[in-house]
């Protein structure tokens, strides 16, 4: 056997049945976030009403005072979350829904302060939440 045989058979291709995996393709990455990209979308402003300022609109005040989980039922439906979530879940359910408003608007805040608002002031803190929702809705509009 010549070593013009050898080269002939090492360059054949594999017998069939066996497959060849094709060569991993990497990517690279040349600019990574940082922190100053991500500071513009959350925890720039404050509510934009108090959370006592429940008497700016007296309907949603009554509303919510007397008819609590069913005005927390229709905030969850105006959000685009379950309906049923307030009932299931009870204030731990508003709190994230009040957790999905402040991030969604970018307002300063924590977890932590959600849920104690909730807890303490459940009554001032959904009309804050429901008054907050209707302000960012009407200036998109």
């Amino acid at each position: 056997m010549s070593s013009s045989d050898t080269i002939a058979q090492q360059q054949q291709p594999p017998p069939s049945g066996y497959y060849q995996q094709p060569a991993p393709q990497t990517t690279i990455v040349f600019t990574q976030p940082t922190r100053a990209d991500l500071s513009n979308i959350q925890n720039t402003r404050d509510w934009s009403t108090g959370l006592c300022g429940c008497f700016e609109d007296c309907g949603i005040c009554a509303f919510a005072f007397f008819c609590g989980p069913i005005y927390c039922c229709f905030m969850a439906h105006e959000l685009n979350e379950s309906a049923c979530g307030p009932w299931l879940c009870g204030s731990n359910f508003v709190t994230a829904l009040r957790t999905k408003i402040r991030t969604m608007y970018g307002i300063r805040g924590s977890i932590m302060d959600d849920a104690c608002c909730i807890q303490c002031c459940t009554f001032c803190a959904v009309t804050q939440m429901h008054r907050e929702f209707r302000n960012q809705r009407q200036r998109v509009i």
